[in-house]
């Protein structure tokens, strides 16, 4: 089990979002996928909602889940940041794929500066899958640790955290070759 038991990717139709979606469901997570325009052999198995305007069924997902993923683009996902984060449950973390973190800090300071996060940038083409390139876990003011999710986030890409690029400072680390 990745230690999510139940996740909401915003965005999970997509590349990016499809990617995680596919490695959460592999650790077990009970994944639902959202997304305003899934693709027309998706829409049955979606959720057809938006984000930034939550309904009562994405409200209640949001409400349930351990972690939401919101892989969509950065004035998406900036947009969607105080209407998620008053609907998701106390403990649950919010991950996004964004690689400019400038907006989402403003955005975590002035509208839910209690919430766990973690930026996760891919930094390859999503087909080649997680194994392939370095992943960025990105964490919002933590420091030099770790942050505790990143054990279950590292069980979800496939391999222990910190065998792949990471920073939680600001400063990126070349990987160890």
């Amino acid at each position: 089990m990745s230690g999510f038991a139940r996740s909401v990717v915003v965005g999970g139709s997509g590349a990016v979002g499809g990617m995680f979606t596919g490695l959460l469901r592999e650790a077990g997570s009970r994944t639902l996928v959202v997304d305003v325009a899934p693709p027309p052999e998706e829409r049955d198995s979606c959720l057809v909602a938006d984000v930034t305007a939550p309904g009562p069924e994405l409200a209640a997902a949001l409400g349930r889940a351990d972690l939401v993923l919101l892989a969509v683009h950065e004035a998406v996902a900036l947009k969607a940041v105080a209407p998620v984060t008053r609907l998701m449950r106390p403990g649950a973390l919010l991950a996004d794929t964004l690689s400019v973190r400038t907006g989402m800090a403003a955005e975590l300071a002035a509208h839910a500066p209690g919430v766990e996060h973690v930026g996760l940038n891919p930094m390859f083409a999503p087909a080649a899958g997680m194994a392939v390139g370095p992943w960025l876990p990105w964490s919002q003011g933590r420091g030099p640790a770790p942050p505790p999710c990143c054990g279950s986030l590292s069980t979800v890409a496939g391999g222990p955290y910190g065998s792949r690029r990471r920073s939680t400072t600001g400063r990126s680390r070349p990987p160890r070759l």
